[in-house]
């Protein structure tokens, strides 16, 4: 089975006619194309950047976050302070101990 041929238009006029209308139909094809482009990266833009009303809550969850952090390495600090507060009394509490322990055996 041998494949259909197809035939040129015969006359020169026919052809130029044909070839007109093929790049017309690629000239209106590209356009279109470059059309839905421009579509397609106006959207990617705006759907890479976020609604103004979330970035204001990422801004707001941001200035919290720092606040939580700031108050967190405060209680570290005062938790570590409170520590050797209360070793320091274990310790003198420990030494007032054998003290009284001393003494209650000398007696």
């Amino acid at each position: 089975m041998s494949k259909p041929t197809v035939k040129p238009p015969n006359s020169p006029k026919k052809r130029d006619d044909v070839l007109s209308k093929v790049q017309d139909m690629l000239h209106q094809t590209l356009e279109k194309a470059l059309q839905d482009l421009a579509i397609l990266d106006k959207e990617r833009a705006e759907a890479m950047a976020p609604p103004p009303k979330l970035a204001g809550c990422l801004q707001g969850l941001e200035k919290r976050l720092q606040a939580a952090q700031a108050t967190a390495v405060e209680t570290e600090l005062a938790l570590a302070d409170g520590e050797k507060v209360l070793r320091d009394y274990m310790s003198r509490a420990e030494m007032l101990r054998q003290k009284l322990a001393g003494w209650a055996t000398r007696a």
